[in-house]
């Protein structure tokens, strides 16, 4: 018989709850300038990026959000955020 891991309710709700997030973020005063990035609180990391508090985004502030990417595995979404190229041409409005 194979062996199954069980968890509790407590440890199955975080498990699924979690969502790992890729996001492209373009800077508002210089257009040309986007950022990719990955974390699991969208609106938490663009404020941290508007509070200077990333060494890179913090000359290009304030950044606006472009889009993202809601990934249920940590592991694809490092895949992800390292396959994505930065964007060279500033995006369109």
């Amino acid at each position: 018989m194979p062996f199954v891991a069980q968890a509790n309710s407590a440890e199955r709700s975080r498990a699924v709850s979690i969502m790992h997030y890729v996001y492209l973020l373009r800077s508002t005063v210089h257009p040309d300038k986007t950022y990719i990035g990955r974390t699991e609180d969208v609106d938490k990391r663009l404020a941290a990026h508007n509070q200077g508090d990333s060494k890179y985004t913090s000359r290009f502030k304030p950044w606006e959000l472009i889009l993202f990417l809601g990934i249920p595995s940590e592991e694809k979404a490092i895949e992800l955020e390292r396959y994505l190229p930065p964007c060279p041409l500033p995006l369109r409005a």
